[in-house]
């Protein structure tokens, strides 16, 4: 065997699995967001997809998980399998960007971009709940404010249905919201973090994620945060965040207008203090991830 030749003993996070004497699986279950939200998956996808869980459960020696709150679904989907689990909570890397400025001059010119925006960097899944956003910014230009949203992310739905992208699309024309809400689409990555990094506060409305890599990645670089108040978002815990009901177009209207006004936030230079200070929590959180990750494999191991 392949695994054996090449003195293999476990596989991790590969989605493989199966029955082996000397070979260990660790595998990874992102969320079961299908549980929550049923209705946004066809019974084939539904059915593909619990079927997918079931076997990573039964044939794996750890599953990990990348929350304590996937973990309280986890019990409910197999209960008999609960020594099996194990929260992994994962650590955004954004790295260091030279020539942000130069970058952000060339993007601002790329997409027609001022400053002063708000970024929405999801993918345009109906979960993901752009519509909150929408709405509040409706309310917004109504009071005689131009705010304005840039969102990024592919604009089609995974699960085949974008009846949603077409109502995001229809609420902007019929309120003329043109300037104000921004679809990129799909950009590179590069683009991605110099936006969040220019932008007045990144904003996740989500009703559901196993553990936002959007949140992950601001709290990296200590970017303000719009959040949906949902479990996940609490558990990620991130310094410098607004909550909101992720169906409150009002609230969020409020906590919008309120970081618009807030000539604290007008600058969007770091100081080298607080550089120093977001790269040193940033190695704290990858070391606890790095030693809980080795002594899952090591309890793993030890075990054999």
């Amino acid at each position: 065997m392949l695994f054996k030749k090449h003195q293999i003993n476990i596989v991790s996070h590969s989605f493989f699995w199966g029955k082996y004497k000397s070979l260990k699986l660790i595998n990874w279950i992102p969320d079961f967001q299908r549980l929550h939200f049923p209705e946004l998956w066809t019974q084939k996808q539904l059915d593909n997809i619990t079927n997918i869980d079931q076997n990573i459960v039964n044939y794996s020696d750890i599953v990990i998980l990348s929350s304590y709150d996937a973990l309280n679904d986890y019990k409910k989907f197999a209960p008999t399998e609960i020594n099996k689990a194990r929260v992994l909570q994962f650590v955004s890397q954004p790295g260091e960007i030279t020539g942000v400025d130069e970058l952000y001059l060339e993007i601002k010119k790329k997409y027609d971009l001022s400053d002063g925006f708000f970024y929405l960097p999801n993918q345009f899944w109906s979960h993901k709940n752009h519509m909150v956003v929408l709405k509040a910014i409706n309310l917004l230009v109504k009071e005689g404010l131009n705010p304005v949203v840039v969102t990024t992310g592919v604009m089609h739905d995974f699960r085949g249905n974008n009846r949603n992208i077409e109502l995001i699309k229809e609420f902007i024309a019929e309120n003329s919201l043109e300037k104000n809400i921004l679809l990129l689409g799909l950009i590179p990555y590069n683009e991605v973090l110099v936006l969040m990094r220019k932008c007045k506060a990144v904003i996740n409305p989500s009703f559901f994620e196993g553990w936002s890599s959007t949140v992950e990645e601001a709290k990296s670089i200590g970017k303000t945060v719009v959040i949906s108040d949902i479990p996940v978002h609490r558990e990620q815990n991130p310094p410098k965040a607004f909550y909101f009901p992720s169906t409150d177009e009002n609230l969020l209207a409020g906590i919008l207008k309120n970081i618009l006004n807030d000539r604290a936030l007008d600058s969007t230079d770091v100081s080298s203090q607080l550089k120093e200070e977001l790269k040193s929590d940033l190695l704290r959180r990858t070391i606890a991830f790095s030693e809980n990750y080795y002594n899952i494999v090591k309890d793993l191991i030890d075990k054999n």
